[in-house]
């Protein structure tokens, strides 16, 4: 990857545990550097996680009073990145509970540098059948034909979160 710090990495957070910051950890170590960490909600158990990351010069945490559901807390991430990142020329996405690699993040962060332009989305194509739970496999495939519907594009996973 070119610039790793051209980017920034929009996390969703409720509850979340050491896996969070192991990968805040991991992202940090090879060379990514701005990182907007949302708490929605979470309760007094995470205290601890978010006064961790919040520590570290690299993060921001941005918080919600209640728990409003992730894609409130990917508005709340994007919204910030907009009006205070004018620098970077995208945001990459994270699961704060491990279900992205760092090498997932650098692998979008990649494209978005080669297509500064586009929506860039990871795909959970390469999962068996039994990795996806049928509800779940359902749901990605009425989400993906409704934005094929309404965007004329055609997405293999609109659930992914990276």
């Amino acid at each position: 990857m070119n610039n790793k710090t051209d980017l920034a990495i929009v996390i969703p957070a409720f509850d979340p545990d050491d896996r969070l910051l192991k990968l805040v950890d991991e992202l940090i170590e090879v060379g990514f550097d701005k990182f907007i960490i949302v708490n929605d909600g979470s309760g007094p158990q995470s205290k601890e996680i978010f006064c961790t990351l919040a520590a570290k010069p690299q993060c921001l945490i941005l918080e919600h009073a209640a728990n409003l559901g992730k894609g409130r807390a990917l508005k709340t991430g994007f919204t910030y990145f907009l009006e205070n990142f004018k620098d970077c020329i995208g945001a990459v996405t994270a699961d704060a509970a491990g279900q992205h690699s760092v090498l997932d993040v650098e692998r979008i962060g990649e494209k978005l540098q080669e297509h500064p332009n586009n929506l860039i989305i990871g795909s959970r194509k390469c999962w068996s059948r039994e990795e996806i739970v049928s509800k779940k496999r359902l749901l990605n495939w009425f989400f993906r034909y409704a934005f094929y519907f309404f965007t004329g594009i055609k997405v293999m996973d609109t659930q992914t979160g990276l």
